[in-house]
């Protein structure tokens, strides 16, 4: 699940899918996740 930082966005979706298989994810909890990655990157 976990790809290093530049699949971060991609490893957060893949964990969070997998919660939701398994548990109730708060709402405002996921989107707080979901709504970090859809920002653009800044490369160094």
């Amino acid at each position: 699940m976990l790809q290093g930082d530049e699949g971060t966005p991609e490893s957060a979706q893949a964990v969070l899918k997998f919660l939701e298989e398994h548990f109730e994810i708060n709402p405002a909890l996921k989107q707080a996740i979901i709504g970090r990655f859809k920002t653009p990157r800044v490369e160094n």
